[in-house]
């Protein structure tokens, strides 16, 4: 298998050898044109309705977490957050120590 492999990386050298790339006068004309095109703009700013009903439905699921969270303790501190709210000192220590 090695030797196959060494059989096509010379192989690859010697046709690889003698070649020289060339471009047509006008190729970085036609890159740049492509690269400012108006369909190119056209097609990153399609992107945006996607983004906004994403970021809209990760709102509506933040707040609607957040009423259900006030709607149960009757208040948005970090220890309702964190649903230690019920939890004396003595088991939020307990709590944390087993986390």
């Amino acid at each position: 298998m090695n030797g196959n492999t060494e059989f096509t990386n010379d192989k690859l050298k010697k046709t690889l050898k003698n070649y020289s790339p060339s471009f047509g006068e006008d190729f970085t004309d036609k890159v740049m044109n492509k690269i400012f095109d108006e369909e190119t703009k056209n097609r990153i700013y399609d992107l945006f309705p996607a983004f906004k009903k994403v970021l809209i439905g990760g709102l509506a699921a933040t707040i609607a977490l957040l009423l259900s969270v006030y709607l149960t303790d009757g208040n948005l501190t970090i220890d309702s957050l964190l649903g230690l709210s019920d939890l004396n000192s003595d088991e939020v220590l307990l709590t944390l120590m087993n986390l």
